[in-house]
């Protein structure tokens, strides 16, 4: 009994695996161009025109593709399960708190908080034109991370209680963590 409960919760598991890497293709690629174009390679808006579409429903997707006039481009391209992917994929982003930190070459300070104790995702942005090797003590497993020039990246991480402060030359995020 026990073995056959294992197989199903496992088989689960794969499952919606598939189907949450399957939307994580399809929103980086639908229509050749994908959605991260626009929304930031993890939904979260990247500094993009798009915004932030983390959590959003299969209401929300149709709606925007049907009345907003950049994503009429991808209306005839996505079917119905299609869409759904895409919904299904947002809507696990957005069970995700996330903060995201955009590096560029001036001087920038940003602030964020996140409740502890949940899986997060911390969302990196390098908008500078040289690869950067960014120290994450209290966030990554490994102490640094390396990101090339306008690449995102993203770590996830389990928050404890205080404050985190993140530096990169003269890009600094502050993160509350409650």
């Amino acid at each position: 009994m026990f073995c056959s409960l294992l197989f199903s919760i496992n088989f689960a598991y794969a499952d919606s695996k598939t189907v949450f890497e399957q939307g994580e293709h399809l929103f980086r690629t639908a229509g050749g161009y994908g959605c991260s174009t626009c929304h930031g390679m993890f939904a979260q808006g990247g500094g993009n025109v798009g915004g932030d579409v983390r959590g959003k429903g299969i209401d929300k997707l149709n709606r925007a593709l049907e009345k907003e006039p950049t994503m009429l481009l991808l209306s005839n391209t996505l079917n119905l399960a299609q869409r759904e992917l895409l919904a299904s994929y947002l809507i696990e982003l957005g069970k995700m708190p996330s903060v995201e930190w955009i590096i560029a070459d001036q001087v920038t300070f940003s602030n964020a908080s996140i409740q502890e104790g949940a899986l997060s995702q911390l969302v990196l942005v390098n908008k500078t034109l040289e690869t950067i090797k960014v120290a994450l003590p209290f966030v990554a497993q490994s102490s640094f991370i390396e990101i090339k020039p306008y690449e995102t990246k993203a770590v996830q991480w389990i928050p404890k209680e205080g404050t985190v402060e993140l530096v990169y030359k003269q890009s600094v995020l502050a993160i509350e963590i409650k």
